[in-house]
């Protein structure tokens, strides 16, 4: 499963929030909304985002297997992955960066606010 997307390059069509989606799909069978499509700006897109958490995600404080994180400089935001309990571990796709897997140490020092949601629509 993973390594379906170690090393896969980021785009701005193959962003953070595409790998979430695509994760979702392929391996928990659940459709994820775009939440951003058309909006031109990164800012409007992670506005966008941050709706699309507080409605249809629930803050989940048992880290689950392939849950969400959500990570920020700030209580802003800005970058999302899926976590890996097994490894304590986050799969993620940073722009101008391939798709990694990092430890919840090395996001930290980038990422201070780090928070782990399950997604709570059923929409399959």
């Amino acid at each position: 499963m993973i390594q379906d997307y170690i090393f896969e390059q980021w785009t701005p069509e193959k962003n953070c929030w595409w790998l979430v989606r695509d994760y979702y799909f392929k391996y928990k069978e659940t459709s994820i909304p775009e939440y951003y499509e058309g909006l031109p700006t990164h800012f409007e897109k992670v506005r966008q985002i941050k709706k699309g958490l507080e409605s249809d995600w629930i803050e989940n404080i048992n880290k689950e297997e392939s849950c969400l994180v959500a990570m920020g400089r700030t209580e802003t935001i800005v970058h999302v992955g899926i976590w890996l309990p097994c490894e304590k571990k986050i799969l993620h796709l940073n722009e101008g960066i391939n798709c990694r897997v990092e430890t919840y140490s090395q996001i930290k020092k980038l990422f201070p606010v780090i928070k782990f949601y399950k997604y709570a629509r059923a929409n399959h």
